[in-house]
């Protein structure tokens, strides 16, 4: 039974990173070279990943091996390191530029006011 609970913890801490980062089922499994059947089955907590797999999802993830093999919570990042990461992988350069000067375009505005 704890075996059970240990790779839950894992299955619970790759999910929650993919879609914090933004990452589809399917982006993820390309870039791990495995099927998205696979991925399904490590997030459910059917099957665990090798041990170079799960390396690999560390690093894709930006995830520590502790946080997804002990279960330590993931450290809180303030609203701008969000929004930055966000940004990042979620929108084209030009689409951050866009965003970027409607940003800075919200900010003069409340400076003036």
């Amino acid at each position: 039974m704890e075996h059970e609970s240990e790779l839950r913890l894992l299955a619970d801490a790759i999910r929650q990173a993919r879609i914090e980062k933004r990452i589809s089922q399917e982006k993820l499994a390309e870039m791990l070279d495995v099927s998205t059947t696979h991925i399904r089955h490590i997030e459910s907590g059917h099957r665990k990943p090798s041990i170079e797999k799960l390396v690999s999802l560390c690093q894709i993830l930006d995830i520590s091996f502790d946080q997804v093999v002990k279960g330590e919570p993931r450290p809180v990042s303030t609203a701008a390191e969000r929004i930055v990461n966000c940004l990042e992988h979620a929108f084209s350069e030009e689409e951050q530029n866009l965003i970027a000067d409607l940003i800075e375009a919200a900010a003069d505005r409340r400076t003036i006011e």
